[in-house]
């Protein structure tokens, strides 16, 4: 089958984000769902422990140690539920990147259903799994191979005592690091929407060919992925910042609106950024869905089942 290079568009991915409002939704939704068991947990420990403070300014004095105490006591919970948290949301974000990539290959012409893009992607979802432990490997693989020679010299430089030499070797191995961080990111993107094709089967081979995608279209890749990313980066712990910064509005409705707010825009350059990497010519090509029209049947339940 014949194709189409993907046509990297930030414009295409605001748009295509908005008509995909429910996918933003959920998106939105699900980390703040995986949140509450946490903050459970700490407002639990926590509560119990600032209950039991008097009100005098000695106690005021020694609360930081008490916070850390009560932190200290949900350790292992806390610890459980990010373990935890951090899976699923690793698992929720291959399931929807591959429901919104199926979709736009086999029902972009048909109304929007977030159930029929989940249903897609749970699927499609160990075909992403593949692809996002490859991505991983690539990651490590690339970095290592970059910045580990850079940091053996920089260990050389130091025990010859050429400190000058040792922070230059040092900031070219981050600034490397920040490349292939960058590279495998792009790589990853355009190779979810190659693993969509149709005839498309290998994670591996997806994933090379956005590789190479990447460098043949560096400047629109890291464009994009700067814009949408970095936003998106912002925007999540924006509200984290947010509270640091203006202690009054912790804990009011001001400051809850605010954090969802926020998270939501997070959600949608997230989305946005997913989007601009899908080909805007489609992933089938109409001459081929003319010739066999057998071959361009969307995955179904019933066929996994089977």
């Amino acid at each position: 089958m014949k194709t189409h290079d993907s046509t990297v568009s930030p414009a295409w991915g605001f748009h295509a984000a908005l008509r995909l409002w429910r996918i933003v939704l959920a998106v939105w939704i699900v980390p703040l769902l995986l949140a509450i068991p946490g903050w459970l947990i700490a407002r639990g420990f926590l509560g119990r422990l600032l209950g039991a403070v008097p009100f005098t300014s000695a106690a005021h004095a020694d609360l930081p140690l008490i916070l850390m105490q009560g932190l200290h006591r949900a350790g292992p919970a806390l610890s459980a539920w990010v373990v935890t948290a951090m899976l699923a949301l690793w698992a929720w974000a291959v399931a929807w990147r591959a429901g919104v990539a199926t979709w736009h290959a086999w029902g972009t012409g048909r109304p929007v259903r977030l159930g029929e893009i989940l249903g897609y992607g749970v699927l499609r979802w160990w075909r992403y799994v593949r692809l996002s432990l490859t991505a991983l490997a690539g990651l490590i693989v690339l970095g290592a191979a970059v910045t580990v020679p850079l940091f053996l010299a920089a260990r050389s430089a130091r025990q010859h005592l050429a400190e000058t030499r040792m922070v230059n070797f040092q900031l070219a191995a981050i600034g490397l690091a920040l490349l292939v961080v960058w590279i495998c990111w792009s790589a990853t993107l355009r190779g979810a929407w190659e693993l969509a094709r149709p005839e498309r089967r290998s994670a591996a081979i997806a994933w090379f060919r956005g590789l190479t995608g990447t460098f043949r279209q560096p400047i629109r890749s890291f464009g994009t992925v700067l814009l949408w990313g970095v936003a998106g980066k912002t925007l999540t712990v924006a509200p984290f910042l947010f509270k640091l910064h203006v202690p009054a509005m912790r804990g009011t409705p001001g400051g809850v609106a605010a954090t969802l707010i926020l998270t939501l825009l997070a959600a949608f350059c997230w989305v946005a950024l997913y989007l601009s990497f899908a080909p805007v010519s489609g992933l089938i090509p109409q001459a081929e869905e003319e010739e066999a029209p057998a071959a361009t049947e969307p995955p179904s339940t019933e066929k996994a089942a089977a």
